[in-house]
């Protein structure tokens, strides 16, 4: 069965740093996982400028998680972003 959950992040950015946001939404769908065989996209992102200098960005990231196939739970962060090292 597959099992849908959202999670919204918010991220306050400096506009200097704007171009790094798609590897940060990256970073934000890995550590999103919890099991080897989820599947993390973003479903919303909305932008809204602070002041001169900074940008806050609110990303909703939906998680699919097959619960008859979860494959192997990470254990630590560096497992989420670097895999299992098999």
């Amino acid at each position: 069965m597959i099992e849908k959950q959202l999670q919204e992040v918010e991220l306050i950015i400096f506009i200097e740093d704007e171009d790094d946001m798609a590897e940060s939404l990256e970073d934000l769908k890995a550590y999103a996982k919890t099991y080897e065989l989820d599947h993390v996209e973003v479903a919303a992102q909305h932008k809204e400028t602070l002041d001169d200098e900074r940008v806050k960005y609110i990303v909703t990231l939906e998680i699919s998680r097959d619960s008859e196939n979860l494959g192997r739970k990470y254990e630590t962060e560096e497992q989420k972003v670097f895999g299992f090292g098999d």
